[in-house]
């Protein structure tokens, strides 16, 4: 059996033996918090911790290395080891998306936290379960289950979240609002560069020629304008793109959740909310390792989807957006890197996860 993370940081907790960390309790404010890196080693059926605080074992290469571990953290200050995990006990703050941050990692918990007396301080209305049938959106109209396929609750509420965010940055009132305000901004500076261009001149007593204004003017004006044909499309066009993308997004949470090792480590880091938006933005370029597209490149969201930095409008947090992002990298790159999945298994997996959500 491989050494738990818990383990591991009790482990590395006795080598260090810090004297200031009694009665210390760390947070994001008041200490240095940085990521410790941990991997786990198997040589001769034992397993071994490889960090910058215990010295490795003679043998021991990328060929031995097991697992790496992600959950552990160090105060800089005082050496304190920090096992962050849904029960761990860092402090709770409640971030935008009404997750559980940890105070010492940063780290996101979903729907993982108990209301109580001692947290709250005050009576709060008891939470509410939903013990509907779990299959309810599974069924033909005589009540069988489908043979083949699972549209599940949870399922359901990630169609609806995906409908909803793709609406929102392609085809909503405030992405036609931006973009009408993006024109107007681009039609005063294309006339404040023409009355430069007309005022140079004339100083210069110079003749103006039209030919050059109207260049001046078409130069500013397709700078940053977009095909509007991409964002107005009929209410049919509109929802096989959304259907379309939809899929796609389902397929890729799956990959990474189920065949990547930070995926099947710490789901927290990929809710759906969060993934959706990242996951589209990279589509835009796609993902490729070794001249496969592991996530495809998609021409239309290239030219559709809004600049990354007015994300803030559509109510998209634009750091976790980021981290989310970086964190999609991560984990493909890590299992490649690792020698647990290559770009042709992926890509496979990909496959196989669009015939599933396609049944």
């Amino acid at each position: 059996m491989s050494l738990s993370p818990e383990t591991v940081s009790k482990e590395i907790t006795r080598v260090i033996a810090s004297k200031l960390t009694d009665g210390h309790i760390c947070h994001y404010k008041r200490c240095t918090i940085e990521n410790l890196p941990v991997q786990i080693h198997k040589l001769h059926d034992k397993y071994y911790i490889v960090c910058p605080f215990i010295r490795p074992v003679p043998g021991l290469s990328s060929e031995t290395l097991h697992e790496k571990i992600y959950s552990i953290y160090i105060c800089k200050d005082t050496g304190k080891i920090h096992h962050c995990h849904a029960n761990c006990d860092g402090e709770r703050i409640s971030n935008v998306h009404d997750c559980q941050v940890c105070c010492i990692s940063g780290l996101q918990y979903e729907s993982e936290t108990v209301r109580s007396w001692e947290d709250n301080g005050r009576c709060v209305v008891s939470v509410s379960c939903d013990k509907s049938d779990p299959l309810k959106f599974s069924r033909h109209e005589n009540g069988r289950v489908r043979s083949c396929g699972s549209f599940n609750v949870k399922r359901t509420q990630c169609v609806l979240s995906a409908s909803t965010i793709i609406t929102t940055l392609l085809f909503s009132k405030k992405r036609y609002d931006a973009e009408w305000n993006k024109y107007n901004d681009m039609v005063r500076d294309a006339e404040k560069a023409v009355n430069k261009y007309r005022r140079v001149r004339e100083k210069a007593h110079k003749v103006k020629y039209h030919i050059h204004m109207a260049s001046i003017w078409y130069r500013s004006m397709k700078r940053r304008q977009i095909d509007s044909d991409l964002i107005h499309r009929d209410k049919e066009e509109q929802e096989k793109i959304i259907t379309r993308y939809t899929n796609e997004l389902l397929a890729y949470q799956m990959l990474v959740l189920h065949h990547t090792v930070i995926g099947k480590a710490s789901p927290s880091l990929f809710t759906f909310k969060t993934f959706a938006p990242a996951c589209l933005y990279i589509m835009k370029n796609g993902l490729e390792m070794n001249g496969i597209y592991i996530i495809r490149r998609s021409h239309y969201l290239d030219g559709a989807l809004p600049e990354a930095n007015t994300l803030d409008l559509y109510d998209i947090h634009k750091p976790t957006f980021t981290a989310c992002k970086n964190n999609i990298f991560k984990a493909i790159r890590e299992s490649i890197e690792m020698g647990l999945q290559t770009p042709e298994s992926l890509e496979q997996c990909v496959y196989k996860c669009k015939e599933i959500l396609g049944k």
